[in-house]
């Protein structure tokens, strides 16, 4: 209960100090039992950085268990719902309505005891914004903290609707370098442009969207 208490205190506050004042022990004592609680669950929950500490995405996630625990005990007496669970979701925009809607009728029809919050978001490498239980995002697996599990592998390539290639004389890979791309934060095409044997730069024209649905629809559309 002590590590706990110095996890959430200190997630809270956004340091060991300001935790350490808040419970009454040492900066040291609340680092300690902090490494005690990552050992204990096998992840990290805090990075430094320069300003002190901050979550990493297992501790987000960790804390919002944590706070919900720690609510829970101050009111005894608050109904839970008779053993209903709460399932928090976050998924990219695309994912969530191509793969993820059409299978939620039946998975919700096998688990009725479950209330479900889906959260769209565009998290990459694990950067989960608001806490989740589950996230689904696109890594390389090299940052992710956690349990994690690969559900497939990405293909990737670049896509045109007819006219437009007509319009630009698109070809070859190579007949790219002058036309004008569509861009995306979550997509860059330096990645791409390697793999096909290009030495060309990541576009600094074309329109930008930070949704992948979005991107492929301008696309079609001749954007």
């Amino acid at each position: 209960m002590h590590a706990l208490a110095a996890f959430e205190a200190a997630a809270r506050l956004g340091g060991f100090a300001p935790a350490a004042d808040e419970l009454c022990v040492t900066p040291s004592a609340v680092s300690h039992r902090i490494r005690q609680l990552e050992a204990q669950l096998g992840v990290r929950l805090f990075e430094r950085n320069s300003t002190g500490v901050c979550l990493t995405t297992a501790g987000r996630m960790y804390l919002a268990r944590v706070s919900e625990a720690f609510v829970a005990l101050a009111h005894p007496t608050r109904p839970q719902g008779e053993g209903r669970v709460r399932l928090r979701v976050s998924a990219p925009p695309t994912f969530a309505r191509q793969l993820l809607m059409p299978r939620l009728p039946a998975f919700m029809r096998s688990r009725d005891d479950l209330d479900l919050e889906v959260h769209v978001a565009n998290p990459v490498n694990g950067a989960v914004a608001e806490p989740a239980d589950v996230a689904i995002c696109w890594s390389t697996g090299k940052d992710l903290a956690g349990i994690a599990h690969c559900l497939f592998e990405d293909v990737l390539g670049p896509l045109a609707a007819p006219a437009f290639l007509a319009e630009q004389g698109v070809q070859r890979a190579e007949d790219l370098a002058g036309a004008t791309l569509l861009r995306s934060p979550l997509l860059p095409w330096t990645p791409w442009f390697q793999a096909a044997g290009l030495s060309l730069p990541e576009p600094a024209r074309g329109a930008v969207f930070n949704d992948l649905g979005m991107l492929l629809e301008a696309a079609s559309a001749g954007l």
